[in-house]
């Protein structure tokens, strides 16, 4: 029985989507935007690229056989850089050093005491001495920042028919609404005060760039 009710629900929200797509008016055509921002021709396009933290595409035209665009796919993994190994007898010339200190003061003391008839008390002191060595400020010196390195893995490849339709519509450009110059608040509530995800079009005559934010309203477009 519950089983059934499914399936009913299922069959009534199938027939009420047919209902809408078959009955809708048709010539109304999408709203693409009206505020341009420019109209090439495709022999204007040199370049697309998206990047951000971890991925870079980039597609291109090149001009080898009449002329033709490839892609690439690039990954960029960061790691923390593994530390430099300490220069080789840097520490046992560091012991050696403090050995011969010690042995050194150590004398001092001993033929400081039998001449004031006190060994012991100069011993004592030579006790203390080594609680400075303890109290050096080396404990509460900050960490070092651990620096990254970076690898980048890139995979080429020609593109197809849906790629070469996908740089056709770079070459008319529109915007929903111009926002005019956003103030910092604007920019909080576009979410791209902290983006680093960036969209190159890269024509003959000079470079367009944007700074990818967030979504509006929820959708699929994009400040």
């Amino acid at each position: 029985m519950k089983g059934a009710l499914i399936h009913g629900v299922l069959l009534v929200v199938m027939l009420v989507y047919g209902y809408r797509t078959w009955t809708r008016d048709s010539s109304k055509l999408p709203d693409i935007g009206s505020v341009v921002l420019w109209d090439k021709s495709e022999s204007d396009l040199v370049a697309i690229e998206f990047k951000s933290d971890k991925k870079v595409v980039r597609l291109e035209r090149r001009a080898q056989g009449g002329g033709y665009w490839w892609g690439l796919d690039t990954t960029i993994e960061k790691k923390p850089k593994p530390p430099e190994p300490a220069p080789a007898g840097s520490g046992s010339a560091a012991g050696s050093a403090g050995s011969a200190a010690g042995s050194g003061s150590g004398a001092a003391a001993g033929s400081a005491g039998s001449a004031a008839g006190s060994g012991s008390a100069a011993g004592s002191g030579s006790a203390a001495g080594s609680g400075s060595a303890a109290g050096s400020g080396s404990a509460a010196t900050p960490a070092p920042v651990v620096a990254e390195e970076e690898k980048r893995t890139t995979r080429e490849f020609p593109l197809g028919d849906k790629a070469q339709d996908l740089v056709k519509n770079y070459t008319g450009a529109r915007a929903m609404r111009d926002l005019g110059t956003p103030n910092d608040q604007a920019k909080k509530d576009y979410k791209i005060v902290d983006s680093k995800t960036t969209l190159t079009v890269t024509f003959k005559d000079g470079t367009r760039s944007f700074l990818v934010g967030g979504t509006v309203y929820g959708g699929s477009d994009r400040y």
